[in-house]
């Protein structure tokens, strides 16, 4: 749903999605949704 409304996705040990981004943490997951949030 996020994905379809263009918002920023990032998952933890998730399998190969288009659109959402692998993090290694809930850390880099914040830090990659924030970051993609100011560009």
């Amino acid at each position: 749903l996020a994905l379809a409304h263009g918002r920023p996705v990032a998952g933890l040990d998730t399998h190969d999605v288009a659109g959402v981004a692998a993090v290694e943490s809930p850390g880099a997951a914040v830090e990659y949704v924030e970051e993609s949030k100011r560009s």
